[in-house]
């Protein structure tokens, strides 16, 4: 925002030498007029998809069908694409004929059992009436106990089988590529026959879930990166539609570095609103931060605002007065502090216009400022000299 004393007085004289009333007039004025004020950051960048999803493969395979297109609308759950499933086809017979055995193992243990208690109920009948020795009915209990252990631990292969199918056919699952979420294939790299391996670097697909909002990634150079704050307004325009004006959004701005030779720039994501589909991933966008952007307004050059005519005597209410002698401040410098304090609280500022050869003080209300000019809002009319250097004086130091 600051701009170089010679600057300043170079353009201060230049604005001047049309509006003073002499030659040799003490003050330097320019008139009020309107124009535009703008104070902007340039940047270039790239849209991006607001949210991607990077699909893979969890089993190694060959590919031997791809049922979706870059741009094509999916939905959650449908298929994408299709890895050879022989392999996988053979594990899951193998695991249903183990499951089969493993059942039939458990019913004939089941059967065994009932057998074993129906004998020994009919023995502990016959031990009664004495037809059957205490000996043969304990080996009777024997038996049934044992064909019950038998089909505890056939029901227990039983279960460990089924558990194996259930497996054999989630992985039969894994050979089904399907899409993460509702939206649309941004990217596609596989194709049929091709080999894939869950460790490949490069995804499948990419699904991006939304087409209604994007993002831009600008690059802004190292020594305008400090003038970008989240949240500051952005307009930006790409090359197919080039007299087109896209709104947006500071969402954050990244630390990482990007160096080009010895040029060092940050990465800047713009939240951008794509209600009719036009940005697509992958476009150049040339991108503006917006400061300030008044058209068609009242301005000043920048530089009235930190001037003061070595004749001015500022004129305070006498509170004001009395406040800054019980301080002891009664020196022209305490009294300007006082009284730019004053308009700082009421939310203005002050500037000089020259009224019949005199300075004299305006208490404005601003509003957009750039590095060369500012919008007043009110306390000014257009025409009016606005005092922007006083002749032999060094230019007010800005802070």
């Amino acid at each position: 925002m600051k701009l170089g004393c010679a600057r300043l007085l170079g353009l201060a004289l230049l604005l001047g030498s049309g509006c003073s009333n002499a030659p040799d007039a003490r003050y330097v004025t320019t008139p009020a007029e309107r124009g535009d004020v703008r104070d902007v950051v340039p940047a270039t960048g790239r849209v991006k998809a607001a949210s991607q999803i990077e699909v893979r493969s969890e089993v190694a395979g060959r590919v031997v069908a791809v049922m979706v297109q870059p741009n094509a609308p999916v939905r959650r759950g449908e298929i994408l694409a299709r890895i050879s499933p022989d392999r996988r086809n053979l594990q899951v017979q193998a695991a249903e004929a183990d499951y089969a055995a493993a059942s039939a193992s458990l019913a004939e243990a089941n059967a065994r059992q009932e057998r074993a208690e129906q004998n020994l109920e009919g023995r502990r009948t016959l031990a009664e009436k004495g037809y059957v020795s205490a000996n043969a009915l304990r080996d009777s209990a024997a038996e049934t106990r044992a064909a019950a252990a038998a089909s505890d631990r056939a029901r227990a292969e039983s279960t460990a089988a089924a558990v194996k199918l259930r497996t054999a056919r989630a992985d039969l699952e894994d050979v089904l590529i399907r899409s993460p979420a509702d939206g649309y294939i941004l990217a596609r790299t596989v194709e049929v026959g091709q080999l894939v391996n869950p460790t490949s670097e490069t995804p499948l697909f990419v699904v991006t879930s939304q087409v209604q909002d994007v993002i831009v990634e600008a690059l802004v150079a190292e020594p305008d990166i400090g003038r970008i704050q989240p949240s500051l307004e952005v307009k930006f325009s790409v090359e197919a539609y080039p007299t087109t004006i896209f709104q947006g959004r500071v969402r954050d701005i990244l630390r990482e570095p990007r160096t080009e030779r010895t040029l060092v720039s940050y990465p800047v994501l713009i939240d951008a609103a794509n209600a009719d589909g036009r940005l697509f991933p992958g476009m150049t966008a040339s991108v503006e931060f917006i400061h300030a952007d008044a058209r068609n307004v009242l301005r000043v050059p920048v530089q009235a605002l930190y001037i003061t005519p070595s004749t001015y005597e500022p004129v305070l209410s006498g509170e004001l007065m009395l406040a800054l002698k019980r301080q002891g401040l009664t020196n022209r410098e305490a009294m300007i502090g006082a009284e730019l304090g004053t308009l700082i609280a009421a939310k203005k500022q002050r500037i000089f216009v020259l009224e019949n050869g005199r300075p004299v003080a305006r208490a404005v209300r601003v509003g957009a400022q750039s590095t060369e000019f500012v919008e007043v809002i009110d306390g000014l009319r257009p025409g009016e000299s606005v005092i922007v250097q006083e002749s032999g004086a060094r230019a007010p130091a800005r802070s």
